[in-house]
């Protein structure tokens, strides 16, 4: 195995699951929608569009280099199923349920000339306190390549970082292998 070429694939995992980190506790941040943190959120959303851009690049070179050094994660990538929804971009309404590869939405993220996030209010409750939350806890994108088909992409942000930990693991498994193999 490339010596360099393995340095350079720490480095991007590295890099990507600690954009995913980041990623993961902007959508898992909670606050009460009469916080003076709500003043936040957009910010937060924008943040998240920068950081799905660069989790996006961070993870495909990732699979690139590993594919490269011989190690299949290309077809791991296009074998993780991300539940999403295709949506038609003149009104906005679901035209059908799919399973998106992380391929494929890494490289629609990596292209998009349209991404947006998704907040919802989501409920809390325990026995004596219901709370409701604004989480942002999807994305819509679109890249060059849906422009003619005018379709978007529905996918669930916290599916698509488990796609990537689950590609991780079949990485991590396999370089440990084969790094226990050469020695």
């Amino acid at each position: 195995m490339s010596s360099a070429r393995m340095t350079r694939i720490r480095k991007y995992r590295e890099e990507a699951f600690s954009t995913a980190a980041l990623i993961a506790a902007i959508i898992a941040a909670r606050y009460e929608d009469n916080s003076p943190l709500v003043a936040l959120r957009q910010r937060q959303d924008d943040h998240l569009h920068d950081l799905l851009h660069d989790f996006a690049f961070k993870s495909r070179k990732l699979i690139e280099l590993a594919s490269a050094q011989g190690i299949p994660a290309i077809d791991w990538a296009n074998a993780q199923k991300i539940i999403g929804f295709q949506i038609r971009s003149t009104d906005s309404l679901i035209q059908k349920f799919e399973h998106y590869s992380l391929w494929f939405v890494l490289g629609r993220l990596i292209h998009s000339d349209n991404l947006r996030i998704v907040r919802s209010p989501v409920q809390l409750s325990s026995d004596q306190i219901q709370i409701t939350h604004e989480l942002p806890w999807a994305l819509v994108v679109r890249s060059d390549y849906d422009i003619n088909a005018q379709k978007q992409h529905f996918v669930f942000i916290d599916e698509l970082l488990k796609s990537f930990i689950t590609l991780v693991d079949q990485l991590d498994q396999n370089l440990r292998l084969t790094q226990g193999s050469s020695e």
